[in-house]
């Protein structure tokens, strides 16, 4: 009896990494809408137009749109070695936390320490090598569809304003795990045979 309790637990965590290794492969080698699951009509955006809205520091926001790939759409480059994850658009320009680039060694350090990163914008930045902290995130999978996204360094998630999911504009913020319906997400494919399509993470 044990023997074969051993096998089923064995079966299902096999199962389980081969599930978690595809979405993995999926998320590093294609392009994808972030998209809100409370609000499926808005996604994640930059205010204005290229080249202006791609200027470094430009804090997201959602909107009912998908009219511009460049600034849309996302790949997400793993981090060798770690559980966490790149998120660059196609300009090759990283989602990142406000305020970090800018800082020197000690003032980061300083600042690691404080955690003082609950409400910081959600910015667009410079893709750094090697990928800084705060331009690591870990894809919480928390449903088939559905995502949390948690940043490395502030161990916050990527948040619409004032759980405003359905408002054209709201900004997104990094804040503590306290607001499920603004802070759930799906990636959509945008290209590709799966065009339109949500990335099936393989949970229930």
């Amino acid at each position: 009896m044990k023997k074969q309790l051993l096998l089923v637990i064995l079966f299902i965590t096999v199962v389980l990494n081969l599930s978690a290794q595809k979405w993995r492969d999926e998320v590093s080698s294609n392009y994808f809408y972030v998209r809100v699951a409370n609000a499926p009509m808005m996604y994640w955006d930059l205010p204005g137009e290229p080249p202006a809205s791609l200027k470094p520091g430009t804090q997201f926001q959602i909107s009912n749109e998908r009219r511009n790939r460049q600034e849309q759409s996302f790949i997400f480059p793993a981090i060798t070695g770690t559980e966490f994850f790149a998120i660059v658009n196609r300009a090759n320009l990283a989602v990142g936390i406000e305020g970090k680039s800018k800082l020197t060694k000690k003032e980061q350090e300083a600042k690691k320490k404080s955690k003082k990163d609950n409400g910081a914008a959600i910015i667009i930045e410079t893709l750094v090598t090697p990928v800084p902290e705060w331009q690591q995130w870990k894809i919480l999978v928390i449903g088939r569809h559905n995502i949390m996204f948690e940043n490395l360094h502030a161990r916050k998630l990527i948040t619409v304003e004032s759980g405003m999911v359905s408002s054209y504009g709201a900004k997104l913020f990094s804040q503590y795990k306290n607001n499920f319906r603004a802070q759930i997400y799906q990636l959509e494919y945008a290209e590709g045979k799966n065009k339109g399509q949500l990335l099936d993470f393989g949970e229930e």
